[in-house]
């Protein structure tokens, strides 16, 4: 299957090879990418790993994960479910005749929101990675092949088409299992990421809020009821900032 992608990649689209080594010395210049004066593109380092996006596709995973919607398979969905349930809005009305009460749960729920919101726009940009990461593996696997050709030197559209069907096919049986490793090592990244980020962040957010002591003892708010709440929350979402 590589190698019918790698024809796929090399070849004019058009039975017309006059000039095309130009072309593919373009494309080594580039490191596998190059667009056509009329707007095609050939991106060797995506044509290879077609079949691997293909099958993400198909599989929903990738796309219910980090899908932009309120389901509870994506990232947004539990982050929306956090938010909501964190401290509901009614437990906000229920407290607004307690000041202290009332803005130590603001301060809270604000700080848990931002922090929400920052994590989703980075989360996108990590998304983004993670779904370019098999055509960029892809490319660092056959960089050595692209380099042969990227300087001032004339070579024939063959010497080209066979030196890079030589590196694929000498890769090819770690060139994709070391693309979707690539893969697997930024998922984790990006949990560990999630977990640490709400850990850190919100572990602070609280104990300003909810271990400082006011001036007067006697008016100490009572916010036990709200700190289990805020507990259970940490403790089904595994994140050990009451520790």
């Amino acid at each position: 299957m590589c190698l019918v992608n790698v024809r796929k990649g090399l070849e004019p689209r058009k039975r017309c090879y006059r000039g095309y080594h130009r072309t593919l010395k373009a494309l080594c210049k580039n490191s596998g990418y190059f667009r056509f004066a009329n707007g095609d593109i050939i991106d060797l380092n995506y044509t290879l790993p077609e079949p691997m996006y293909t099958s993400m596709k198909n599989s929903n995973i990738f796309l219910q994960t980090f899908s932009p919607g309120v389901s509870r398979l994506s990232i947004y969905g539990r982050f929306e479910s956090f938010k909501e349930g964190f401290i509901p809005h009614w437990n906000l009305e229920v407290n607004k005749k307690q000041p202290e009460k009332y803005l130590r749960l603001v301060y809270i729920n604000t700080k848990q929101r931002k922090l929400l919101s920052n994590m989703e726009k980075e989360i996108l940009q990590r998304k983004k990675s993670i779904y370019n990461s098999l055509s960029s593996s892809v490319q660092a696997t056959v960089m050595p092949a692209y380099t042969d050709f990227s300087g001032p030197e004339k070579y024939t559209m063959t010497d080209i088409q066979n030196r890079l069907r030589e590196k694929v096919q000498s890769s090819k049986n770690t060139i994709f299992q070391q693309a979707m490793k690539e893969m697997l090592r930024q998922f984790e990244d990006l949990k560990r990421w999630t977990v640490n980020e709400l850990e850190t962040r919100l572990r602070a957010a609280m104990r300003v809020a909810l271990h400082q002591i006011p001036d007067d003892l006697l008016n100490l708010p009572d916010v036990d009821e709200e700190f289990q709440n805020m507990k259970s929350w940490c403790d089904f979402l595994d994140l050990e900032i009451f520790v």
